[in-house]
């Protein structure tokens, strides 16, 4: 599944105002096309969130890192949204063991759950090994639906994109899915999304132009090219259209 996580991702460079228009055009997107994903951002923003009935395969998510804190008051928000169907939770390795207690809770909720590891580049084998354990302990019903690497400083290799989802593979063999969120300060996120796509990622992100932290993540439009699917070209260009006077001003 293609996500894009523009809005969230992309707001480091404007502080996330982003025109009117630009988010019209983006939902008006993604309501027609259900097999693309869309995180409209970070749930502590306090965003007003337009009234939008969904696809019913469409997956809308908010976002929450290890300082907005586990409390039940996020669920609640996610369970009474009228937007949001799912959560995406950031983290380091340092607090997994508390965000995985969050997400039994979340689970037990029956919100669909993404867990995005951060950092990957700076895990080594003992650190790799501990998550996988901790991912096995969780009952089935207590896992995330998907467990996403990111490559958080854009650090990786190709070969080491390889290497990462490689020792992570054995998660696929808990109906976890694997995820993989890449940055490009070496010009490689599209090369390194690629790669965990081989390598059995079946969740990926991406944003318009590469939109994104520093210099940017994978550039969506091109994940829709070579990921098989099918859009209206005059309607990305159109969405594009909006981002480029954007990288223009923000220089990513």
């Amino acid at each position: 599944m293609l996500l894009d996580c523009t809005l969230r991702d992309g707001g480091y460079h404007n502080d996330w105002k982003f025109s009117q228009e630009i988010l019209d055009d983006l939902i008006k997107f993604h309501l027609r096309y259900d097999d693309i994903a869309f995180e409209y951002g970070y749930l502590s923003l306090e965003t007003q969130y337009p009234q939008i009935i969904w696809p019913d395969n469409k997956k809308v998510f908010a976002m929450i890192n290890s300082k907005d804190g586990f409390t039940d008051e996020i669920i609640q928000k996610i369970i009474d949204s009228n937007f949001f169907n799912g959560l995406r939770i950031a983290t380091n390795i340092l607090h997994l063991n508390n965000v995985l207690d969050f997400i039994k809770k979340t689970r037990r909720n029956n919100i669909f759950t993404v867990l995005n590891l951060m950092r990957v580049s700076e895990l080594n084998t003992a650190n790799i090994d501990m998550v996988i354990d901790n991912l096995m302990r969780l009952d089935k019903n207590e896992r995330p639906n998907v467990f996403c690497l990111a490559d958080s400083y854009g650090s990786l290799l190709v070969k080491d994109t390889q290497h990462i989802m490689k020792s992570f593979s054995v998660v696929k063999d808990l109906d976890i899915e694997l995820g993989f969120h890449a940055h490009n300060d070496k010009g490689l996120a599209l090369a390194n999304t690629l790669e965990a796509i081989s390598g059995g990622a079946s969740w990926y992100d991406g944003c318009w132009l590469g939109m994104g932290r520093r210099s940017g993540n994978a550039e969506l439009e091109d994940l829709i090219k070579k990921t098989g699917h099918e859009v209206d070209p005059i309607e990305m260009q159109n969405i594009l259209g909006h981002f480029a006077p954007l990288r223009k001003k923000y220089d990513w």
